[in-house]
Order: C-alpha cells, then sequence, then structure tokens
C-alpha cells in the first residue's frame, strides 16, 4: 500500500521552459532546467496542456480534458509527471 498521500490538485513547475518535438505517436520533451528529455504519450501531453490553464484537481483536469470514466490511468500519469519533476504538488 501506497503511504504517500495523494495530493490535492496539481501545477506546472516553476522552470517550464520545455522544448517539445513530436515523434510518430509520442513526444520528445526536453526539460533545460534538468537537462532530462522524456518521451510522453498524449495523455502525458493532454495533462500538460491542461495544467497550463492552472493548479487543477484529477477530477477538474478530467473535465478540463473531457475525460469520462476511471480516472486511475490519469493518475499514474500524474504520479509520472511528479517523477520526472514537470508537475508539482500544489496542497490546497
Amino acid at each position: 500500500m501506497n503511504s504517500t498521500p495523494f495530493p490535492t490538485s496539481w501545477a506546472i513547475g516553476k522552470d517550464a521552459s520545455w522544448i517539445w518535438e513530436p515523434f510518430e505517436n509520442s513526444f520528445f520533451l526536453f526539460n533545460p532546467h534538468s537537462g532530462e528529455t522524456h518521451v510522453l504519450n498524449a495523455e502525458a501531453v493532454a495533462l500538460l496542456e491542461a495544467l497550463q490553464e492552472g493548479a487543477a484537481t484529477l477530477p477538474e483536469l478530467l473535465a478540463r480534458l473531457d475525460v469520462a470514466g476511471d480516472p486511475t490511468p490519469y493518475r499514474a500519469v500524474l504520479e509520472e509527471l511528479d517523477r520526472f519533476g514537470l508537475i508539482v504538488p500544489a496542497w490546497t
């Protein structure tokens, strides 16, 4: 069982001067702040774009994306984006 609480909301990190490059069904995202390159799927890109509107909870993000159904896959993507340092918890 994961003892780390899931944040109330998420936000784009302050150093979000990323460089995007589409490739087939994915995107390469270079983060100049960390020097890392990440390969992102469409869901991850959609979540990052939705977060550019401002901090949001998972249900708010899904509403921005007009996504219904099981939020579990999106929660996993948010946790991955957090591990990459692309988003940050915005505890409210």
